[in-house]
């Protein structure tokens, strides 16, 4: 949920796909991280190759992965709507609800510290430790101060 999924250097047999379907092209910027989580809920399991298979090289003109963050607001809102989403399944274990919950709660707080000035920040990483730490991912509200230091000194450079 939180890493980049990498989708690029996955390979998957057909009968993934005919198992918990093709990519949802209701997602533009992270259809692949919706698929990955549906397989991840659905039981499958990964295995890794001996050796390097693949090599990404990050670019600014890269739709999703650019220093700038360009698509960071559109990407941070599929998030939210695949979290909702998939927090909507019938029959979802504890576990997974209790994961999904936490980083539906991130990506909302991320939300809020984009678009939060310097006076809003702080009340947004208030909320996330009212949420309490069994609703958020350990090490969340650390990540959070970084991002908003991160764009700080974007914006002062």
């Amino acid at each position: 949920m939180y890493g980049i999924p990498c989708i690029n250097a996955r390979f998957f047999p057909r009968r993934v796909f005919e198992r918990i379907g093709d990519f949802s092209l209701d997602f533009s910027f992270a259809a692949d991280r919706h698929f990955l989580l549906r397989l991840a809920l659905a039981g499958g399991r990964s295995e890794a190759l001996e050796r390097v298979g693949y090599f990404y090289r990050s670019h600014d003109a890269s739709r999703t992965l650019n220093r700038e963050g360009l698509r960071a607001v559109e990407i941070g809102l599929e998030h939210i709507a695949i979290a909702r989403a998939l927090l909507a399944t019938p029959g979802l274990a504890d576990k997974a609800r209790r994961a999904l919950a936490g980083w539906l709660a991130y990506e909302e707080l991320r939300a809020l510290l984009h678009d939060a000035g310097a006076a809003r920040w702080r009340p947004a990483l208030a909320h996330a430790a009212a949420l309490g730490p069994a609703s958020l991912p350990r090490g969340c509200l650390d990540k959070l101060g970084a991002i908003y230091r991160r764009r700080q000194a974007r914006r002062e450079a």
